[in-house]
């Protein structure tokens, strides 16, 4: 049971990492039951692929699955750019405050 209306995701992609069992699962269910298209992965691709079989036939939507290694490499040239330093994302851009040898807080110069 929901309190939203069916169609609510309708013409929407959705990733649920992890959706091939437990929570993950029941997450990828309501989203099918709300009629968007559900990417699922996980570790175990045939617990995947069983998942999203059974939502497909149950919702009547489209139900992707794919195995998390699969996904990951997309997202590896950055997570390696994030990791060794080398993009401006890391970076803080905000003002710093030194403490003097007083305890007291000054701009940094």
């Amino acid at each position: 049971m929901t309190i939203f209306r069916p169609d609510l995701l309708k013409g929407k992609r959705i990733l649920v990492t992890g959706g091939g069992t437990g929570l993950g699962r029941e997450i990828a269910d309501e989203y099918a039951r709300l009629g968007a298209e559900v990417y699922i992965c996980g570790r175990r691709g045939a617990v995947v692929a069983e998942t999203a079989r059974e939502l497909a036939e149950t919702h009547n939507t489209r139900v992707t699955a794919k195995r998390s290694s699969s996904m990951a490499a997309p997202f590896s040239a950055r997570t390696s750019a994030i990791r060794t330093g080398r993009t401006s994302a890391t970076r803080s851009r905000a003002p710093t405050r030194r403490t003097s040898q007083s305890g007291s807080l000054s701009k940094k110069r």
